[in-house]
């Protein structure tokens, strides 16, 4: 797989989100230079790891953010976070076992569901927080 930057279009205007949502990108690309170099699994795994745990705080960000702005759909939004939140700590653990590798169909559908959720989900809130100042 590719590096990829963040499309422009993904924007939403906050820019606290927007940022975050750019280190998802950058993350991935670290994982995927690390592995094209040949670089050990423990890097890689590192890189995972530091994945992990950015999906945990963006996430906590922007619960937080539709929270405090009263977002009707925080409900069904959080659980599209818990689903990818699993999804993502999975892969860590199926690669630290050496259950798997890396690989584009494991590395698309992570971009690719990231980059779906910020160009449908998460646009439904963000006149919402907009209109609450941020």
């Amino acid at each position: 797989m590719k590096t990829q930057e963040m499309p422009p279009g993904f924007c939403l205007g906050i820019a606290l989100i927007d940022n975050q949502h750019a280190r998802f990108f950058e993350l991935m690309n670290r994982m995927i230079e690390a592995d094209t170099r040949g670089d050990n699994r423990d890097l890689v795994a590192q890189i995972i790891a530091e994945l992990v745990a950015y999906v945990a705080d963006h996430f906590h960000t922007e619960e937080d953010l539709m929270a405090r702005c009263g977002y009707p759909d925080l409900g069904e939004h959080v659980l599209l976070h818990i689903q990818f939140a699993g999804l993502v700590e999975n892969f860590h653990t199926k690669y630290v076992n050496e259950d798997i590798g890396l690989d584009d169909e494991v590395l698309g559908y992570l971009v690719e569901w990231f980059s779906n959720h910020i160009r449908v989900e998460d646009p439904k809130y963000v006149l919402l927080a907009r209109e609450n100042g941020f």
